[in-house]
């Protein structure tokens, strides 16, 4: 097999939307390593050919790490087409796409290469063993809360929890109005909602600079909403949704405790879902979920939400950690566990 750079956008694009991953494919679309570019990372979008023909694609990041090291990640990558899927064949596409990496590798400093196949732990198992992969972890979340968009919107309100249709349309009732707005002034607002919301959760927010970055890069390809919900003539809620392929998925968000009462984070999720549903979209992906009857969980209380709109639990055979300087590795792991114990 052979292993080149892609640089077509069509090209990355057209292969990932048509293999059913559901969840994260926007990670590895080409737009999501535009963004990642106007961050400011180095970013690689390799295929892996068999006789021409596209067999995988895989967006690699690189990441720095202190004292002029750094890390390549795939997230939720490599994408396989569906038809090599068979346990050799994938074997086979790997060892392609371990090779080039190990070149890039050297010529960037890179200590390790952590990758999330977006594929179930038992289709991973097999393959995991083979190559004698050492599971490591994941950035993005291993399990996504996925609704499917089957049916009419009356259909698709009476399988959710009747205390959120309740919720909805009090919502409704109370007043609240849905607007979309991408405009850069809304930033400001969208952040101090979100940054509130994740201190509440106990839960890490991004910069503000990396929302205005999500949203300037994306916008240009219709990719991104800003949903806010406006009640009383104030912004209270808040909803980043990206669209990508078949799916519209919830990126950020956030809400104010002032007015919780009228409960508009319920109709900002309900108007995204009614949205993706009238653009042909066929699943509306919530994000990550705490494992079930996970009670202690920091996402316990965001998951029970998420999960009261329908829809079923998508799980992901996790990250992998491809070693390259065993030593810096380990300094890394040390360094990780000191952090996380402060």
């Amino acid at each position: 097999m052979e292993v080149e750079i892609l640089e077509e956008k069509n090209k990355i694009d057209e292969f990932v939307k048509a293999q059913d991953t559901k969840s994260g494919s926007f990670l590895q679309s080409h737009e999501w390593g535009e963004f990642q570019k106007h961050y400011g990372y180095k970013i690689w979008h390799l295929g892996i050919f068999d006789q021409e023909k596209l067999k995988a694609v895989a967006l690699m990041i690189k990441y720095p790490l202190p004292l002029g090291k750094s890390y390549l990640y795939c997230p939720k990558g490599p994408v396989i087409e569906a038809g090599s899927r068979k346990r050799e064949t994938k074997g086979e596409i790997l060892k392609s796409l371990f090779e080039q990496v190990k070149e890039i590798a050297k010529k960037e400093k890179v200590i390790f290469f952590k990758f999330e196949p977006p594929v179930s732990e038992k289709e991973f198992n097999d393959i995991k063993i083979d190559l004698k992969l050492k599971a490591a972890k994941s950035i993005q979340p291993e399990n996504n809360w996925l609704l499917e968009l089957r049916g009419t919107e009356e259909e698709i309100l009476a399988r959710m929890k009747q205390k959120t249709r309740y919720n909805i349309r009090l919502a409704q009732k109370k007043g609240v109005k849905i607007e979309i707005n991408n405009s850069p002034e809304n930033i400001n607002q969208f952040f101090t909602l979100v940054q509130g919301t994740a201190q509440r959760n106990k839960i890490r927010a991004h910069p503000k600079k990396y929302y205005y970055q999500v949203i300037e890069s994306l916008a240009q390809f219709q990719m991104v909403k800003l949903y806010q919900a406006k009640y009383d003539h104030k912004i209270i809620a808040v909803n980043l949704i990206l669209s990508f392929g078949d799916t519209a998925t919830y990126l950020h968000g956030g809400s104010s405790q002032e007015y919780r009462n009228v409960m508009a984070p319920y109709l900002l999720h309900w108007q995204a879902i009614s949205d993706a549903k009238k653009e042909g979209k066929r699943y509306y992906d919530f994000g990550g979920v705490a494992p079930e009857n996970a009670l202690n969980h920091k996402w316990a209380g965001i998951s029970r939400f998420k999960r009261s709109f329908g829809g079923y639990q998508l799980e992901s055979a996790g990250a992998f950690d491809l070693v390259f300087n065993l030593g810096w590795y380990s300094v890394y792991q040390i360094a990780k566990m000191i952090k996380r114990g402060r």
